[in-house]
């Protein structure tokens, strides 16, 4: 549960990288980053808030796919938190460096770290799965806006009130537009199953699925969401690890 929960970095950012298809054989790279929210009552100097990220993707001859800085969302409000802030770039199947410098709006470093990440080969004549991503929104114009937009940031948290409408999106990709089965089940921090969860194609692409999550009924406490796909090929299986709070 720890693994698939806690995102890297999390003193200062929490993190999420995201692959789907991309053109010419490439995979499409998604990197998002958000503030870690600060405890209420903790006592914080405006050096100490990231204002943005210097990233730099790189390949293992050193390759360039990606370097430039990826500042903060700032269109957000007392009333409805920004988003995470993100950047996509295309890069070829394989390993790829990342080096991540997080600064202040002083450019002051504050934290840094280089991650080494394998970017999957999504064109297989097997059915390939993306990244699945998660989204919250705290009203119902919000979830509604973000179910129309296949372009929405995905949130790199993994805590959520029960207040919250939590979705998730599936790219499922498969050779010549073949069916594939999408299923899903909530199961508990011991990953024992608790019920079937509903799939959904999207209303803007009918081959990427969605997952709803009813938060307000879940106890606070830890869950996984298990996916599977099957498909031309072997089945699939990815795992998802979030905490409900009061």
């Amino acid at each position: 549960l720890a693994a698939v929960m806690t995102p890297t970095r999390a003193r200062v950012v929490r993190t999420w990288i995201g692959s789907e298809r991309a053109v010419e054989g490439k995979t499409r790279v998604t990197f998002v980053w958000e503030a870690v929210p600060r405890t209420p009552g903790d006592a914080v100097r405006s050096g100490e808030t990231p204002a943005r990220v210097s990233l730099t993707a790189v390949g293992p001859d050193g390759t360039p796919y990606f370097r430039g800085r990826v500042p903060a969302d700032s269109s957000g409000s007392a009333a409805r938190p920004a988003s995470g802030s993100r950047v996509s770039f295309d890069a070829p199947p394989g390993k790829i460096q990342l080096r991540l410098s997080i600064e202040s709006a002083a450019a002051e470093v504050l934290d840094s770290e280089t991650r080494e990440i394998d970017v999957p080969d999504l064109t297989t004549p097997q059915t390939a799965l993306g990244t699945p991503g998660v989204f919250r929104a705290r009203t119902q114009r919000d979830y509604l806006q973000l179910k129309g937009d296949l372009q929405a940031t995905p949130t790199a948290g993994r805590e959520f009130s029960r207040t919250e409408r939590v979705f998730i999106r599936v790219p499922v990709y498969t050779p010549a537009g073949a069916p594939a089965t999408v299923t899903a089940r909530l199961l508990n921090r011991s990953a024992q199953p608790m019920g079937d969860l509903v799939v959904s194609p999207s209303a803007s692409d009918p081959a990427v699925k969605e997952i709803d999550l009813a938060l307000a009924p879940m106890p606070p406490g830890e869950y996984l969401v298990e996916i599977v796909v099957a498909g031309p090929g072997e089945p699939i299986k990815d795992v998802l690890g979030f905490r409900v709070g009061s």
